[in-house]
């Protein structure tokens, strides 16, 4: 069987056959884990998958293991040995590939390699949600929401930076992308021409066939838009309701029911009122799925810092070693976000980023040394 057929018959293998008006996907998956066993290297039993080593690490970790099927084709990446010496030496990341989102059964392929490995499930890092569409409800489209929102017609209900691309036409200014968010925001938002990108950056045939197979009135003439969101904090996103907050770090249940999690994420930080003062809806939200609207999250306020270089460098300093040796986990969650809020300043981003701390090794730090046991 040829490659091309053979992602084409995973990909109908794992969707239902009727079509929506919203195709939902998820396009970023990192995992925290944990390497078990005497020897502090990854391992996995599984026949149809190996393991290769990369020639050097990165600022963050010492090894890098590319995982490839027999076909050569690149599964995931595993991220291990941590340069940071706030990080235990167990810890380690893995990144799914892409195509691997979208190909087959993500739920059994994560199973496979966290059940016949030495790695053991901390917690998610980071997971992107997404829509894919041609028109939000009330037959807005997702051009014409981001010129109305350019124009200030339509304003954002939470205080959030955002940047706006396109090119100028004439008088006029075609734009193909809205972006919300910055390096210390727990959700990122995302609205851009999908279509465009992958004809002018990189083609990804796996996305549009899905879009074949799941897009009500597909077709190639008119471009698809895709509503992004990428959760960086995950260990920031707290539920009300009990349901969701006792599967939050339950990776089975994110994954099964990622279409949930990205319409509550939705309800509740895509927030933007019309010129009238009237909410907009974007994407209705199933009755079954309503209890979803119970999510809140809390992010400290930036503290005000020395501009000084030096102080700066004390400042990380000092919060590294509360954390390390913090004697409980409020103490230590405190100092990890006023790290993570600092990150947002690009001189002490380059500070951190020597010592090997990243937004994803401080919260993945916090989750490997207080919730872990709980497991």
């Amino acid at each position: 069987m040829n490659t091309s057929k053979e992602l084409s018959d995973r990909i109908i293998s794992n969707l239902k056959k009727e079509k929506t008006n919203q195709v939902f996907s998820i396009d970023w998956l990192t995992i925290n884990v944990s390497i078990t066993g005497v020897e502090i290297t990854p391992v996995i039993h599984i026949n149809s998958l190996y393991l290769q080593k990369r020639e050097r690490g990165s600022n963050v970790f010492a090894h890098i293991y590319d995982i490839y099927n027999k076909q050569d084709d690149l599964i995931g990446v595993i991220c291990c040995k941590p340069n940071s010496t706030i990080m235990g030496e167990r810890f380690a990341q893995l990144q799914i590939s892409n195509k691997w989102l979208y190909v087959g059964n993500l739920n059994k392929l994560i199973n496979e390699i966290l059940f016949k490995s030495n790695f053991e499930f901390v917690s998610i890092s980071r997971i992107d949600f997404c829509c894919d569409l041609y028109k939000f409800e009330n037959d807005l489209t997702p051009k014409g929401f981001i010129e109305e929102f350019a124009k200030e017609n339509v304003t954002k209900t939470y205080n959030s930076k955002f940047n706006l691309w396109g090119k100028t036409t004439g008088y006029t200014r075609d734009y193909h992308q809205l972006s919300i968010g910055d390096n210390k925001s727990v959700f990122t938002w995302k609205l851009y021409n999908k279509s465009k990108e992958l004809k002018d950056v990189h083609d990804k045939a796996y996305i549009r066939r899905k879009w074949e197979l799941k897009l009500l009135n597909y077709s190639i003439d008119e471009d698809v838009w895709r509503l992004e969101v990428s959760v960086k904090n995950w260990s920031k996103v707290q539920f009300e309701d009990k349901r969701l907050e006792n599967v939050k770090n339950d990776w089975f249940s994110i994954i099964n029911d990622y279409p949930a999690f990205f319409l509550s994420f939705l309800s509740k930080k895509f927030v933007f009122r019309n010129e009238l003062g009237d909410f907009i809806d974007f994407i209705r939200l199933p009755e079954d799925l309503d209890y979803y609207r119970s999510l809140s999250t809390t992010i400290s306020v930036n503290e005000k810092l020395d501009d000084n270089y030096r102080d700066k460098v004390k400042i990380v300093t000092n919060h590294l070693n509360i954390i390390k040796n913090a004697s409980n986990e409020l103490e230590a969650r405190e100092y990890i976000d006023r790290l993570y809020d600092l990150i947002a300043d690009n001189v002490f981003y380059e500070i951190m980023l020597k010592q090997g701390i990243t937004p994803s090794v401080l919260d993945s730090y916090y989750v490997d040394k207080y919730n872990k046991p709980h497991m």
